[in-house]
């Protein structure tokens, strides 16, 4: 399987792996939004192996499904962990994401980008948007969601993280403190094991619909195994505020990297 890679090929794809993963057990994320800008720019600026738009949403599909699935397994214990929530916001995601995956084998590589764009700008307006009160840390009694508002949300989500080949853990996290009104805590906890969920379907689409490059991907989601575990057990040690915060900060500098580097071809070609 890892015949064919070249020295320089495993090692900057298992960097990529290790670091997406790491963010993903830390901060309850899927790890794509870290990924996939990560297999956008470093590949060629190392001069290893640099995949396709639509190659890079299903390695990261993949690698979501693993590092969620590991995040899942650590957070198991967790008081904050809500099956309330995993049950009606995983339908939403878990559909949505097979209905995106499946769409995205039809558009082009530049709408998948500008997609994973559009989503990283929506994530750091709601999680730099602060209301409140609502960074506490007490665990609730009883949690309560709008249902029809839950699972709309969350398909809308699932769709969008399905085209791009993210979890899209790091929109609905946003999505659930912002206007579900969820503890961070409880949104982190619980996020792990429905992007794991809604992962399935989307990597069902991607198996479906091809465009893989199996030895490259094999190996991202093995070293997302080690990774995903140390970053759980940093990520239930720290404090709210600075999740938050560092959540934000990664979203917002993967989001300008894409939109920088979209803004420059456009650019170039005047």
């Amino acid at each position: 399987m890892f015949a064919g890679l070249s020295g320089l090929d495993a090692a900057v794809y298992a960097f990529i792996g290790l670091i997406g993963s790491f963010c993903s057990g830390m901060l309850g994320v899927g790890g794509a939004i870290v990924t996939y800008p990560l297999l956008y720019f470093v590949p060629p600026i190392a001069g290893a192996y640099a995949m396709s738009p639509i190659e890079i949403s299903s390695a990261t599909m993949l690698q979501v499904f693993a590092s969620t699935g590991i995040g899942m397994v650590m957070y198991r214990k967790s008081p904050w962990l809500s099956r309330y929530v995993i049950l009606v916001i995983g339908g939403g995601m878990l559909g949505g994401s097979l209905l995106g995956s499946l769409l995205s084998g039809y558009l082009p590589g530049s709408v998948i980008h500008i997609t994973y764009g559009l989503m990283a700008l929506m994530a750091v307006f709601l999680l730099f948007r602060r209301e409140k009160g609502e960074l506490h840390e007490e665990l609730p009694t009883v949690i309560q969601l709008h249902l029809p508002l839950a699972i709309s949300l969350s398909a809308a989500v699932g769709t969008l993280s399905g085209i791009v080949g993210a979890g899209g853990s790091f929109l609905l996290i946003p999505v659930m403190i912002r206007f579900l009104k969820l503890p961070i805590r409880t949104a982190i906890a619980s996020s792990l094991t429905i992007v794991f969920l809604s992962s399935i379907g989307g990597v069902i689409g991607k198996l479906s619909v091809g465009h893989i490059r199996y030895d490259l991907t094999l190996l991202l989601v093995l070293v997302s195994l080690l990774g995903s575990m140390i970053g759980a057990k940093v990520g239930q040690r720290m404090n709210t505020q600075l999740l938050r915060v560092a959540l934000a900060v990664i979203i917002l500098i993967a989001a300008a990297n894409i939109w920088g580097e979209m803004v420059w071809n456009l650019y170039a070609t005047i």
